[in-house]
């Protein structure tokens, strides 16, 4: 009867100190709050994969916009909008709309007021949509559409980012290229309740 009765005050005591821990841990949570929408601008170079031999790649540039909406603090969606351009004249030019999903881990964050500018975010996230090919002026080829992916990983700091990304053309090479982009994001920091 003894063992019996002190393991269920040692039950009590347990569950009692986990509820008191997860209180408190929602309450700290509560206190940091995240803006819900993000704008994020830049862009960089690419090296497009239609030749086999590396060295002599086309190489070109690629701008994106990326407007997305914290659903938590950690997990975000949205509309990635990306233009490609190869340096070469006879390439056509590229342009993508994707639906986006990113996923990021902070590291430096405090449950108490602080500047989020010391806050570290590593991120992973992937687009998926369509991209359009335009009229190709030399060839006159009529523009069209494929399906289209772009994983990627990076880090943002404060409000800049830098990611290394590849953007993949479904049948379509001149399209596929790896790239790195750098930029802006503005939006989606951290707000601390006091």
């Amino acid at each position: 009867m003894k063992a019996i009765t002190l393991t269920v005050l040692i039950t009590f005591f347990f569950t009692g100190t986990m509820v008191a821990q997860t209180d408190s841990t929602n309450q700290k949570r509560q206190e940091r709050n995240f803006r819900k929408l993000w704008v994020e601008v830049g862009g960089g170079s690419a090296r497009f994969l239609e030749r086999q031999d590396p060295e002599h790649s086309i190489r070109g540039s690629h701008n994106d916009l990326l407007s997305a909406w914290n659903i938590t603090d950690n997990h975000s969606v949205g509309i990635k909008m990306v233009w490609s351009f190869p340096s070469e004249e006879q390439y056509p030019e590229h342009f993508s709309l994707m639906a986006n999903y990113q996923f990021t881990y902070f590291t430096g964050l405090k449950n108490s007021p602080a500047d989020d500018r010391h806050v570290f975010g590593f991120y992973a996230g992937t687009g998926i949509g369509f991209l359009t090919v335009q009229k190709d002026s030399i060839s006159k080829s009529p523009s069209k559409t494929s399906f289209a992916m772009m994983p990627y990983l990076g880090v943002r700091y404060w409000h800049f980012y830098f990611n290394g990304t590849f953007h993949f053309a479904e049948g379509n090479k001149q399209s596929s290229y790896f790239g790195f982009s750098a930029g802006l994001f503005f939006g989606g920091g951290f707000i601390y309740k006091h």
